[in-house]
């Protein structure tokens, strides 16, 4: 890590505004933005009775995801060392605050239903400890601040964008290119090749749907680096994939800017069939994930297997999908999505810098 220069101003709202100010790119206005918008979650859910909760609530997931990806991207494309500590810090505060999303998630949908006091129970403790894990977490690793002291992570964080030798905006927007082909390419590879199964929930449809979202995450982080066109044709293969809801996604949404000039332009139906195959490979994951936290829940409780099942299938309101259920409706989109070589048609575009 490079030395901090002595000229730095002291506190983290200064020197955010001091990066965005003289920032030698996209990279470090676009790591001043999340970095603020975490910074303002953490300072106001600080505040809360239930700060990890407030925390969750306030969708600190968002930056943290870019913050990761960013971290993710830099370790790849300008020093595995030196980004290390970023990608590792934010993928530990989101995998944390997955935990209290995840266990929220369940409470209410429990309390909405009125269906099992006991799970209900049961869901409250386990976001409690979810709760206690990730306020320990942000005390042990510094991410509040101390009195009147600035939190020392964000200043580790800042020494390194700060002091990091950024690449000219050329050398950049190539580097990113070809990182995001890069990505694309091998992911297409291992889908072709069979390397997932997705009868396993978490190693195989949730892995897949997360190293596919990174795809789309990334554009999302680098604020006017990529842009997808509004006015391109959809060709007829690609249609029934950009429906409504996901062109009007705000998460798809990549205008020009004007301090980008020259950006990445990636091929927006294609983009947009990635996004729907991320939403589809979510919400199937999620309904297994939700049937195998009540049984497994019911379990602990003190159910047999098949009372768990029971108890789960009344909560959710219709037949739980099997995990082999759900691996087929996997495999029948994502061999479409092969067959039609998406991610083929996003690195190409990519590349065309």
């Amino acid at each position: 890590m490079a030395n901090k220069s002595k000229e730095q101003p002291k506190s983290v709202e200064q020197r955010l505004d001091r990066l965005e100010q003289k920032s030698k790119g996209v990279t470090q206005r676009a790591y001043a933005k999340r970095l603020r918008a975490l910074y303002t979650q953490l300072k106001t859910s600080a505040k809360e009775p239930a700060p990890a909760l407030a925390l969750h609530r306030s969708g600190a997931r968002t930056p943290l995801f870019q913050l990761q990806c960013l971290g993710r991207l830099h370790r790849a494309t300008v020093d595995d060392e030196e980004f290390l500590p970023i990608h590792q810090g934010f993928k530990a505060l989101e995998d944390l605050l997955g935990a209290v999303d995840f266990s929220d998630a369940m409470v209410r949908r429990l309390g909405e239903s009125n269906a099992d006091s006991e799970l209900t129970a049961y869901f409250v403790g386990r976001r409690a400890e979810a709760c206690f894990q990730l306020e320990r977490h942000l005390e042990i690793a510094k991410w509040r601040a101390e009195g009147d002291e600035e939190p020392e992570a964000f200043d580790e964080v800042l020494e390194i964008i700060e002091e990091c030798d950024w690449p000219g905006a050329k050398r950049e927007k190539k580097a990113v290119a070809d990182y995001f082909a890069d990505c694309a390419t091998n992911m297409q590879e291992k889908l072709v090749g069979g390397e997932y199964n997705f009868a396993e929930l978490e190693a195989g449809v949730h892995e897949v749907r997360r190293k596919i979202r990174w795809l789309s995450i990334l554009p999302a982080s680098l604020d006017g680096l990529f842009v997808r066109p509004a006015d391109q044709r959809v060709d007829d293969e690609l249609a029934s994939y950009c429906t409504d809801a996901i062109v009007r996604s705000p998460f798809n949404d990549f205008p020009r800017r004007d301090e980008v000039p020259d950006p990445i332009v990636v091929d927006s139906p294609a983009f947009l069939a990635m996004s729907w195959l991320i939403n589809e490979l979510g919400s199937l994951k999620d309904r297994g994930q939700t049937s195998d936290a009540l049984s497994n829940a019911a379990r602990d409780l003190g159910d047999g297997p098949k009372a768990a099942a029971t108890r789960a299938r009344k909560v959710i309101g219709d037949a739980p999908l099997s995990h082999q259920e759900i691996a087929e409706k996997v495999e029948s989109m994502v061999a479409r999505f092969v067959e039609l070589g998406v991610l083929t048609r996003l690195a190409k575009s990519a590349k065309k810098v």
